[in-house]
């Protein structure tokens, strides 16, 4: 610091750190470092351990009380909401039955604990990326009967959208996305012919798909697969960015209490680097199949003889 005033990005953190004792995690940004860059601004995002983001009181009190007094005179101090993106996975392993006392459902209960252990121990707060291969090397560590573990990683987005409004905005993953996979969990739609059990789903705009390529959001109905909307936006597939123009919710369906998109990753996407106010967090959802929600964590053993080495 420099007369008592923030001057670093770790004097940022500290000064915030010091004065909300409700945060879990902080990240500091120049505005130069933004997309797009925006100069002579300093962003902030703060992860509360208590909800998902601070109230509008709470950050009033701080740029009034803190930054101003104590930060870059010339700065625009601005907060940003942190974003977070839910993963979720199917975690399939194969393992030597003979070489364990564990049962199936042993294991599996393992597995799980492994994945959710992984997510609270390395993830869940700012600057923290998920990598592939350290998930899957905790899993393998379990047991020594354990032989192969293969994940296939799934992101999820989720869209506060009132009943009865229409949703027009930009929702970006933090990795390429697997053209064709992209689906939301059910939710009403209500046209002039009637009210529909709906999905939205992305349809590739190339046959075959290209991994850089676009394609078109649409809605169809659940029961005939019709389609109900054509365009309710596009997305790039390759920098995992959705537009949206136009979304109705006219209602939600079974458990549902929002929209749920969530769609697979490419193979350049196992790993995962999220963005200065992007948090990583583990895909809580309970299954549903009335709203299609499916658990966060889905484990399938495949047991091996020793035949199989």
């Amino acid at each position: 610091t420099t007369q008592g005033r923030a001057i670093t990005v770790t004097d940022y953190a500290s000064l915030i750190s010091e004065n909300v004792p409700g945060a879990q995690s902080v990240n500091i940004w120049g505005g130069e470092q933004n997309d797009p860059p925006e100069f002579g601004k300093i962003f902030i995002s703060i992860k509360p351990y208590t909800g998902y983001v601070l109230t509008d009181t709470e950050k009033q009190r701080l740029i009034k009380e803190v930054l101003q007094p104590r930060g870059i005179v010339t700065a625009t101090h601005e907060f940003v909401d942190p974003l977070y993106t839910y993963l979720n996975f199917d975690v399939r392993v194969k393992y030597i039955a003979d070489s364990t006392n564990r049962t199936s459902n042993a294991l599996s209960t393992l597995v799980n604990q492994a994945v959710i252990d992984h997510i609270d121990q390395n993830l869940e707060k700012f600057d923290s990326s998920f990598y592939m291969s350290e998930l899957q090397e905790d899993i393998k560590n379990i047991d020594g009967a354990i032989r192969s573990v293969i994940i296939v990683l799934s992101l999820q987005k989720r869209l506060s959208i009132p009943v009865g409004s229409l949703y027009s905005g930009t929702v970006k993953f933090p990795a390429p996305l697997h053209p064709g996979e992209i689906k939301s969990n059910y939710f009403a739609h209500v046209n002039t012919a009637g009210t529909y059990s709906a999905q939205l789903r992305d349809v590739p705009d190339t046959n075959p798909p290209e991994y850089m390529g676009t394609g078109t959001l649409k809605i169809y109905d659940i029961i005939s697969n019709n389609i109900l909307v054509e365009n309710v936006g596009i997305v790039n597939y390759a920098t995992g960015k959705l537009t949206i123009n136009g979304l109705l919710v006219s209602g939600y369906i079974g458990a549902s209490t929002d929209i749920r998109i969530t769609c697979d990753t490419q193979e350049a996407g196992r790993d995962v680097v999220p963005t200065y106010n992007e948090i990583l967090v583990l895909d809580d959802t309970a299954a549903d199949a009335t709203s299609n929600l499916a658990n966060g964590i889905r484990v399938e053993m495949q047991a091996l003889t020793n035949k199989d080495r």
